[in-house]
């Protein structure tokens, strides 16, 4: 499952330097501003069920499965038709280009809704193989298609065009791949608890929403697009080396943490401990070697027109080395049955990174604002620690 979820982040990293270098700064801020809206209001709506469905100690019924299904494909309806209806009104009264990519994207929440309710039971029973059919088949044809229509001179708006197709191809594969057979109804007495869960991770998207968001919001509105591109691409490096590997593993340990805690909250915790003393070991060899390697890194990647991202991908280490650590402890919590500590961890992160980034956007410095992020992100690792051995201790004894 590892060397599957190394092939998606790395053909996730590969398309995203191939845009990075046919379209330049400009373009990537402008796919960013695009990105960034559709990912605020998909995490506004999320509504948690699919979470609190893997997280279940006890069986789902049939019934339950089907209105789970049913309740997703609703909610992203009215997102996609809302996200249609602002790209128009941004098309016809602010900018074209704009205005097209998010007409485009909007069909991305209602075409992965569609995506065969097995998908997310494969998370629950640890069904990697299913995983590892549906996503490889998505991942491939998305970066042959993002060759193709770059190639073809259709700029960001091919980046656009893949997404969507390559989305498609993964939602027939995973209905002809081993489907569950569900049926379309609504029932609320049925997900209520699904809901109650979910409230924890909606609360916790809200605060995501306003943490991953408020310093790119800064610095567009500081530096303009170029330089947010400059700024996106500084990140995604960083974040490459030290978080989405990670990532990789948080995939399918939110799985893992809540089949153990259905049995024993230590055999949890111990599954924990060993992930810890693999992970921390090599985010510190990897800062090293960023530290040493970047600017052969970018010139490799980008070439010329991204001279300025080296210096700003080393200040990103700070942040993405604390961001890999809580990518860990994020599933953990949730998976335990605590998904309260995360979302209040993010509410003090939030507070902390608006009051650092306040004083770095007041200064003008874009260096400051870069370390405000894992300031605050010590912030939140700190509550998450602490508020999970508070809680253990006084709460359950």
């Amino acid at each position: 499952m590892i060397l599957v979820q190394a092939f998606l982040k790395g053909g996730g990293a590969l398309k995203f330097f191939l845009i990075a270098r046919y379209v330049g700064p400009e373009g990537v801020g402008t796919l960013g501003i695009v990105l960034l809206l559709i990912a605020i209001t998909d995490l506004l709506t999320e509504t948690g069920v699919y979470q609190a469905m893997v997280q279940k100690p006890g069986d789902v019924s049939g019934g339950e499965k089907s209105a789970i299904f049913s309740f997703q494909i609703l909610r992203s309806f009215f997102l996609t038709l809302t996200l249609a209806v602002v790209g128009l009104f941004v098309y016809h009264y602010h900018e074209q280009l704009i205005g097209s990519l998010i007409l485009c994207y909007s069909v991305l929440p209602f075409t992965r809704s569609l995506l065969n309710l097995r998908y997310q039971w494969s998370i629950r029973d640890g069904d990697f193989k299913y995983l590892a059919i549906v996503d490889g088949i998505w991942i491939a044809s998305e970066v042959l298609l993002v060759i193709v229509l770059l190639n073809a001179g259709h700029g960001v708006m091919g980046a656009g065009m893949a997404a969507i197709a390559a989305e498609a191809v993964r939602v027939t594969v995973s209905w002809f791949v081993n489907p569950i057979s569900v049926r379309l109804f609504w029932s609320y007495s049925l997900l209520r608890e699904y809901v109650s869960y979910g409230k924890w991770i909606w609360k916790a998207n809200v605060l995501t929403i306003l943490l991953n968001n408020f310093d790119k919001l800064i610095v567009i509105k500081l530096l303009g697009v170029e330089s947010f591109g400059i700024y996106q691409v500084s990140s995604k490096i960083a974040q490459l080396f030290l978080v989405e590997w990670v990532q990789a593993f948080s995939n399918f340990l939110f799985a893992a943490f809540s089949s153990k805690n259905r049995s024993s909250r230590k055999e949890a915790e111990s599954l924990l401990y060993r992930v810890l003393s693999f992970v921390l070991p090599t985010i510190a060899l990897l800062v090293l070697f960023c530290l040493g390697f970047t600017g052969q890194l970018v010139g490799l990647l980008l070439g010329g027109a991204w001279s300025d991202v080296g210096k700003y991908v080393l200040l990103f280490l700070f942040p993405m080395g604390v961001g890999g650590v809580i990518a860990l402890l994020v599933p953990f919590l949730r998976g335990i049955g605590r998904p309260s500590i995360v979302a209040k961890a993010t509410f003090y992160q939030l507070l902390a990174l608006g009051l650092l980034t306040s004083i770095a956007g007041y200064l003008g410095s874009l260096s400051l604002l870069i370390v405000s992020l894992g300031l605050a992100g010590v912030v939140a690792l700190l509550y998450m620690i602490f508020g999970y051995v508070w809680r253990r201790e006084v709460i359950d004894g």
